[in-house]
């Protein structure tokens, strides 16, 4: 179906995969019952080393994590980028003149 991916109850579509890569999941998956419900059903079954609640958990600390990561590189590129530096070895941003 074209543009599912952009319908509001369809946001589950784009989730990063913390969850699967977790060597404690053995299956993980979810379905949208309907789009106009703001529901997503979650499936986790884990290998028994851990329970898929604290599977779960994980998974959002994990994600908040990066999150968190992601949000400071891209203020210390904006930084950098308004003062005209370089990050990392990469070239100046190009900024137009106003």
């Amino acid at each position: 179906m074209a543009g599912a991916a952009e319908a509001p109850g369809r946001r589950a579509d784009r989730r990063p995969s913390f969850l699967p890569s977790s060597p404690d999941v053995a299956f993980c998956g979810y379905s949208i019952p309907h789009p106009s419900e703001k529901v997503v059903n979650l499936r986790i079954q884990t290998t028994g080393a851990t329970s898929a609640a604290a599977a779960l958990r994980q998974a959002a600390v994990d994600l908040k994590a990066a999150a968190t990561t992601l949000r400071d590189v891209f203020a210390a590129a904006c930084e950098a980028g308004e003062a005209g530096a370089a990050i990392d070895g990469a070239p100046p941003a190009v900024v137009p003149p106003k």
